[in-house]
């Protein structure tokens, strides 16, 4: 089956990634009106959505400040 950006979705927010290595990272992509969700390579999001990848990091940074 052809993943969401094959089938012309639009991501929405990604919530979660996967993998043990950088090589076999996955992005849990939210599509935009949709229900469903994809598991997408992070080297195609990183190309495809990269302000998705930034916003999905800056959210989990944790600003310790003593």
């Amino acid at each position: 089956m052809a993943s969401g950006y094959e089938r012309g979705l639009k991501p929405h927010k990604i919530l979660g990634a996967t993998g043990t290595t950088p090589d076999d990272m996955q992005f849990l992509i939210k599509w935009k009106d949709r229900e469903e969700l994809g598991m997408l390579p992070s080297r195609e999001v990183k190309l495809l959505y990269p302000q998705l990848v930034i916003n999905f990091y800056e959210e989990r940074i944790n600003w310790n400040h003593n």
